[in-house]
């Protein structure tokens, strides 16, 4: 059954380098240059294992049980050695396609795809080794564990570049450090002996934050492109539904597989349903958060190393598992709003309303802006009966956000007054002193009126 292993290996990259290009909406990225770097990265892991004994030797640290010795050996031996090789060919990808490097994301998305590539080669080994029972796991911790770890370093090579005007070039080698230091604190917990009993909750809960973190460097990169245009939104429902539904496929394939080597079938469903249950977890929450970007262009979102979950009402997250339970970022899905940019669209008030101040009107999406709390609105000019006014939009973040099966927007028509159109007044503006006339359903013509009724 080894002959297997790497096509699951190749197959949980592509999951990857779909994802990449999925939210690579400005100025994506070609197949080819992808799969060159996400090669040189697999091939980067004959460095590690040429240097590693050496560097054994030389050094003369190995694990002992003792925190210090073991520390030292995971930050050098194996985190340092593996990040050293993943940034020389992430380097090598960049001398031979420097044209390709000509936003923010593509040093993340280059970084990721090397660092995807040493993972890929990486799981195979462990799947010769472990068997079928660890490549759901390995195919979610390492893999994403990898790119995060490299993609610290792409990070400081962003913040050095495009914010700071190449006046810091330290930020490199430090950031470089802090990828190490982030690979070191995942492998600890599972590699040093006294902490082996609770040792992978550990790891997962650390996982689990560096995941906010992850999507904040990606949304960072997105905000600063040169190419960054309100127009493109990133798809969320269909970006976390591939990775969901790739994942999902994982986990049967790897039910198939354990089976096959244990002809056990109590057994392999009892390992099934443990993991749906702790890394289906994990896979649930990685897919929506990193599917979930706030894109205002310039805007550099804060590092925070934090669970990317939390229970109770938290800002613009939506209900996942139950009311209660939250997965964080932007949960607005604007690619059903976002076809209409540009574009004369009819407005219709949402059905139930008693009064509503427009009639047979029609609005043109001109601008997108944002209000205290990061909230989206929009700048309409609205068309009724010759008439030409301003007003403003905002799209519904809770309850029903669409109507009919074409998924007709709904939002939120408020006054737009003179005073909006300064930027310090309506950064500062709060959603509840917007003056609000009432639901409106956003649709391309009239004849989609018997739609809303539906």
């Amino acid at each position: 059954m080894g002959w297997f292993f790497p096509i699951i290996a190749l197959f949980i990259a592509f999951i990857w380098i779909r994802y990449f290009r999925d939210i690579d909406i400005f100025e994506r990225e070609k197949w080819g240059p992808m799969v060159l770097s996400f090669f040189l990265g697999a091939c980067s892991v004959a460095l590690v294992f040429w240097i590693s004994p050496l560097l054994g030797k030389a050094l003369g640290i190995k694990l002992s049980g003792n925190w210090l010795d073991d520390f030292l050996f995971i930050f050098i031996q194996v985190a340092g050695l593996e990040e050293l090789a993943k940034v020389l060919a992430f380097g090598l990808s960049f001398l031979l396609m420097r044209k390709q490097f000509n936003e923010p994301l593509d040093y993340l998305i280059y970084c990721s795809l090397s660092a995807l590539g040493f993972s890929a080669f990486e799981n195979i080994l462990y799947f010769n080794s472990a068997g079928a029972s660890i490549i759901v796991a390995r195919g979610i911790l390492s893999t994403v564990g990898h790119m995060f770890n490299t993609a610290l370093f792409a990070y400081g090579i962003i913040l050095f570049r495009f914010r700071y005007n190449k006046s810091r070039p330290a930020l490199i080698l430090l950031f470089f450090i802090l990828a190490a230091l982030a690979h070191t604190f995942y492998n600890f917990p599972l590699m040093h002996q006294g902490m082996r009993i609770y040792g992978y909750l550990l790891t997962l809960i650390y996982f689990l934050s560096t995941i906010s973190i992850y999507a904040a460097i990606l949304n960072n990169a997105l905000n600063q492109s040169p190419f960054f245009s309100y127009q493109k939104v990133i798809d969320s429902t269909t970006v976390s539904s591939r990775l969901l539904t790739s994942y999902i496929l994982l986990f049967f394939i790897q039910l198939g597989l354990m089976y096959w080597e244990d002809r056990d079938l109590g057994y392999s469903l009892m390992r099934f349903k443990e993991d749906m249950i702790t890394t289906g977890f994990v896979v649930l929450v990685s897919s929506v958060r990193l599917s979930r970007f706030l894109l205002i262009k310039g805007r550099w979102h804060p590092l925070r190393l934090e669970l990317p979950f939390s229970f109770g009402h938290t800002g613009l997250g939506s209900s996942i598992l139950s009311h209660r339970f939250r997965i964080k970022g932007d949960a607005y899905n604007a690619v059903y709003l976002h076809r209409y940019w540009h574009q004369w669209v009819w407005i219709r008030p949402v059905p139930g309303q008693e009064e509503f101040p427009l009639e047979n009107a029609r609005a043109y999406i001109e601008s997108k802006h944002f209000i205290q709390g990061d909230l989206a609105v929009y700048k309409v000019q609205v068309e009724q009966e010759g008439s030409l006014q301003y007003f403003g939009i905002a799209p519904k973040l809770r309850g029903s956000q669409f109507i009919g099966d074409e998924k007709f927007p709904i939002a939120a028509l408020f006054e737009w007054p003179d005073t909006l159109d300064e930027p310090a007044v309506l950064a500062k503006t709060k959603a509840k002193k917007l003056k609000l006339l009432g639901w409106v359903a956003l649709i391309p013509s009239p004849e989609s009126d018997s739609l809303l009724e539906s």
